[in-house]
């Protein structure tokens, strides 16, 4: 399994097969990371070179906090566990939820697991930022705190019974063919603008899927992509304007979308980026990647597609979750069937 963090550069050497790791980033000095990538001995290295710390004093310093019965040694064991590995249905997600837990013991690392109590959880969730963010670290910390407990290492479980709501909203809005339509007439042919709401909106895939698209994936008229939230291998036929974009750009790179040296975008970066090229066609802020994604699946539901034709295009799992996608359409749909039944059944006569 590879992991990729950003700055970081790293090569296998082939003699003696060893991993070696260096941070670079512009306009700082170069600085080895110790340890496998991913490992919390790298991980220490990572975020205090990012600090601008040394690191080996850094894993010093959390080793010296993190001895037996800290929080710190048990999330260490914790995050080189089967329990961890296993549960984490993607790279990105244990990559973000390591990134939680670590934070979580530069808190409180070096506190005695066994006073971990429900009181701290409900102060720690609190003073979240949004109530989403408090959601996201609660469902990091509740396995974490689960696993301790079969390992004897807590008496129960202090996350038990926590529960936090997020409150109900539609997402993120779903682009308009109107909003498409002026996004097009602003980005021509051949701009990487362009080319981005083409792979969005004519293939239905997530952001993080579009991202790491490239060439190799299109073979004989088909799109074959292996999702990499859920691991879903989607095959769709090319859409007629999606050739025409990747057509239009060149071809010098293994992603469509690669930032001005040549490499692959990340997410947050994409995202900025993006949201520039939405304002500079005079389109509100809300019209973010994720409601490309909703509009192809509004799109197929107008002509008519069942529920599992249109999750066979985005890889949805769970075609309630398709369902709440297209329900306005699907209700628009049906009031037009209905209304024209009634229009047959008592015809009108002035």
């Amino acid at each position: 399994m590879r992991i990729r963090m950003k700055y970081v550069r790293s090569w296998t050497d082939r003699k003696t097969g060893r991993v070696y790791a260096r941070l670079r980033r512009p306009g700082f000095p170069e600085i080895s990371l110790p340890g496998l990538i991913g490992s919390p001995e790298f991980m220490i290295s990572y975020y205090a070179a990012l600090r601008g710390e040394t690191p080996t004093l850094a894993i010093a310093e959390m080793t010296a906090r993190s001895g037996p019965g800290t929080i710190s040694n048990a999330v260490t064991l914790y995050l080189d566990s089967n329990a961890f590995l296993s549960r984490a249905p993607s790279e990105a997600t244990r990559k973000r939820q390591a990134s939680t837990l670590q934070k979580f013991c530069g808190l409180v690392g070096d506190k005695p697991l066994a006073l971990l109590d429900r009181k701290y959880i409900d102060r720690l969730l609190a003073n979240m930022p949004t109530t989403g963010v408090a959601r996201t670290c609660l469902i990091t910390i509740r396995p974490f705190c689960e696993w301790a407990v079969t390992q004897q290492m807590l008496a129960a479980d202090p996350t038990a019974g926590i529960k936090i709501k997020l409150p109900k909203t539609e997402g993120h809005d779903t682009w308009t063919d109107e909003q498409i339509a002026k996004f097009e007439a602003h980005w021509t042919l051949g701009t990487r603008e362009r080319l981005a709401l083409a792979l969005l909106v004519h293939t239905g895939q997530r952001r993080s899927d579009v991202l790491y698209m490239g060439r190799q994936h299109f073979r004989d008229g088909i799109l074959t992509v292996k999702q990499k939230k859920t691991g879903v291998e989607v095959s769709m036929p090319v859409h007629p304007e999606l050739t025409a974009a990747i057509a239009a750009c060149p071809a010098e790179h293994l992603t469509f979308l690669t930032t001005a040296r040549g490499a692959p975008v990340g997410e947050r970066e994409f995202n900025k980026w993006f949201r520039r090229a939405v304002l500079a066609a005079g389109l509100p802020a809300s019209c973010v990647p994720h409601g490309l994604r909703k509009a192809c699946a509004r799109r197929l539901a107008e002509l008519g597609c069942s529920v599992p034709q249109i999750a066979a295009i985005t890889g949805h799992l769970s075609l309630r979750e398709i369902a709440r996608y297209t329900a306005a359409y699907d209700r628009k749909q049906a009031a037009g069937q209905a209304m024209a039944k009634l229009v047959a059944a008592r015809r009108f006569t002035p």
